[in-house]
């Protein structure tokens, strides 16, 4: 009889706890989206509005996710060079220690939105990062949702 209540009790709280576990995400998840967008702002803010990840400052020229990283995390120039060490010519910067982790999946992967479409359709629950290197929006890519029903994708 004992084994029989416990068997009920773990079948009705189980699912309660785990869903708890990757529920309760929303804190860092929103910290560390706060931190990335800050960056990102930041950069273009300092550098006439073009996004991190364009090779030379060119928003004509493909973002790649290395030099967005590169560029967030060192000194830069006004054509988005980076550099260690700040000088005359790298004073901007660095923005970030390290790219943040999206907490939920663990990914540090981060994606770009091509011309044409929008932040959202690229939203599908595969982890990391996703940036409109047009607007420098920035959202995470996570699966599941908060305590609230509120998707993760949604934040």
């Amino acid at each position: 009889m004992v084994a029989v209540i416990l068997g009920t009790l773990a079948a009705l709280v189980g699912p309660r706890v785990s869903d708890a576990a990757t529920g309760g995400m929303a804190a860092p998840l929103e910290h560390n989206l706060n931190m990335l967008r800050t960056a990102v702002l930041r950069y273009r803010a300092e550098h006439d509005g073009v996004s991190p990840g364009h090779p030379d400052n060119d928003p004509r020229m493909r973002p790649s996710e290395s030099l967005f990283i590169e560029q967030l995390a060192r000194f830069t120039d006004e054509s988005g060079a980076t550099a260690g060490e700040r000088d005359g010519q790298f004073r901007f910067g660095p923005y970030l220690d390290v790219l943040p982790v999206e907490p939920v999946t663990g990914s540090r992967r981060v994606r770009f939105v091509e011309p044409g479409f929008a932040v959202s359709d690229l939203l599908i629950g595969a982890g990391g990062w996703v940036v409109d290197p047009a607007t420098g929006a920035v959202r995470a890519d996570a699966p599941g949702q908060d305590l609230w029903g509120r998707p993760y994708t949604d934040y």
